[in-house]
């Protein structure tokens, strides 16, 4: 799972280098706010956490890699019994399948819970 911010001066996305299941353990480790520097422009900025959106871009080619490995050794092992296309494709479309839904549904949970802002309160 890809996370990132959205730079307030170029408005591209930039990726956080921190990994997280979810907001809370995300905080932990940042703070409620933390400080990044855009990778694009290099413009540094203050975020709160409920600005970081997850994305399940790069996990989708690990599903693919894998799928592909496991697609390879089913044709080296099926190929005697003749059932070669059709188990080979069944097993590859359903592991990628799988992981691909498992991603998205990390993603969209991540997305989903949000810590909420606490007013500033003048001291």
């Amino acid at each position: 799972m890809d996370l990132s911010v959205i730079c307030r001066d170029c408005k591209e996305p930039s990726r956080v280098k921190e990994n997280a299941r979810d907001r809370l353990v995300l905080s932990k480790s940042l703070g409620r706010e933390f400080q990044h520097r855009c990778e694009k422009c290099g413009g540094r900025a203050t975020y709160h956490i409920d600005d970081v959106t997850a994305s399940a871009a790069r996990t989708k080619l690990y599903g693919l890699v894998a799928a592909v490995a496991v697609a390879g050794v089913a044709t080296v092992v099926l190929w005697n019994l003749g059932w070669v296309s059709t188990l080979t494709f069944i097993l590859f479309g359903g592991i990628y399948f799988a992981i691909q839904q498992g991603a998205e549904t990390k993603a969209k949970a991540f997305n989903s819970y949000k810590l909420g802002r606490s007013p500033k309160v003048a001291v």
